[in-house]
């Protein structure tokens, strides 16, 4: 008996014994997934069509079939099958398609999450591996100082076994640019630069690992971007004047022609570490 999509719905003919899953309906109405739309959002993922599935899979929980039927699921979307109801709204937020009014996924723009939180496992699983992770912070603390932070169990971990490149810029302390970050967040400037000064002892020890090559800068302009660069895909947040950077959206930048961002941003990450001061 030939296996049936969970997701179509047959018309006519009585239901023939499908079973459709009751997938909770999503609030936003869901752009046009197209079979081309799917398709370069998924590689601009970088995932092989398996790993898109499994991703979907791993999303939903046991409200989807086994992962060989999702698998050949995908192949028909991207041959052309139209989504059901069902599946639409779970690819879309797998692909970071957002309400027609939001911001949508391109091939530069692949993803865009609401803040780092729905981020972090991806962010994490992609810094096992790099080779070359850049940050642009404020502290540092949440992002890598911390022995919990986003991505210190990343670096220092016995499953890498490979070099990494680490770059870091940091505020410099003291100047007017912290001073006004601080107060912008609600922190005396005093526990702002003990914050900073932790981070650099932290980093100080980051630096001694045998697999990592690391150079830490500080620089003394307003804090504007967030960068997270693992290899050559960028996770870009802001610091707003009302919240932590951690808490803005995160907009996942890669290559693309005939993209600008990713390039964009690259240069500013680069004109800000000449123009700071190396202190590791």
């Amino acid at each position: 008996m030939r296996h049936q999509d969970p997701g179509i719905e047959w018309q006519g003919g009585g239901n023939m014994g499908t079973h459709v899953p009751n997938v909770p309906r999503v609030a936003f109405a869901v752009v046009e997934l197209s079979p081309e739309a799917i398709r370069q959002a998924r590689e601009a993922a970088g995932w092989s069509i398996v790993e898109a599935a499994r991703q979907l899979k791993q999303q939903s929980g046991p409200i989807l079939p086994e992962l060989d039927s999702l698998v050949r699921a995908w192949k028909r979307w991207e041959s052309g099958t139209t989504l059901s109801r069902h599946y639409r709204p779970l690819v879309a937020d797998l692909l970071g398609f957002d309400a027609p009014d939001g911001p949508r996924p391109t091939p530069e723009i692949p993803r865009v999450f609401p803040n780092q939180a729905p981020a972090a496992a991806e962010i994490r699983r992609r810094a096992t591996t790099a080779e070359a992770i850049d940050l642009l912070a404020v502290r540092g603390l949440g992002l890598i100082a911390l022995n919990d932070s986003l991505l210190r169990p990343a670096i220092d971990t016995p499953e890498r076994t490979g070099p990494l490149h680490l770059r870091v810029l940091l505020s410099r302390p003291g100047t007017g640019a912290a001073t006004q970050r601080a107060g912008e967040i609600g922190e005396p400037a005093a526990t702002f630069t003990a914050g900073i000064d932790l981070a650099v002892a932290r980093l100080e020890e980051i630096a001694g690992l045998l697999h990592v090559t690391a150079e830490v800068y500080q620089y003394d302009s307003l804090p504007v971007w967030r960068i997270i660069g693992i290899d050559e895909t960028l996770y870009v947040s802001t610091f707003a004047e009302d919240r932590e950077g951690h808490k803005s959206a995160v907009y996942k930048v890669v290559p693309s022609q005939p993209g600008g961002l990713h390039g964009g941003f690259r240069r500013t990450f680069e004109d800000l570490r000449h123009h700071a001061t190396r202190i590791i």
